[in-house]
């Protein structure tokens, strides 16, 4: 057994994301199928708890050509403006274009994006 975190975009109230921990069925290895076993082990764990759920697997092993495009391997890197963790980023990012937010104007501006982000539980 394993548990990993699962990054859920809110669309209303004061937190953003939520962050939800969900125990799932490992599979040891490092042959692709087998991450590919995990992923597909936790996504069902997670839809067992909220069977509506959109997933979108941010990995390199992802089935979902946005996942890979959108994970740490094709990212470039930028230390002054990358964000650690790219499946809680992208679940922030959705959460502020559902909340109908001027995503551009927040991003580009960091006072504005740090006052917004603040405003909101972490």
């Amino acid at each position: 057994m394993a548990n990993r975190p699962v990054f859920i975009q809110k669309q209303d109230g004061k937190q953003l994301v939520e962050v939800k921990y969900i125990d799932f069925e490992w599979f040891a290895g490092l042959h692709y199928s087998q991450k590919q076993k995990s992923i597909r082990s936790l996504h069902d764990a997670f839809l067992k708890e909220s069977p509506c759920a959109q997933i979108l697997e941010v990995s390199s092993k992802s089935e979902n050509t946005l996942g890979i495009d959108l994970s740490a391997f094709n990212l470039i890197y930028n230390p002054k403006k990358s964000i650690n963790c790219q499946a809680y980023s992208l679940a922030l990012y959705v959460s502020l274009v559902k909340r109908n937010l001027d995503v551009t104007k927040i991003i580009s501006e960091k006072k504005s994006y740090l006052s917004l982000i603040e405003s909101f539980e972490i």
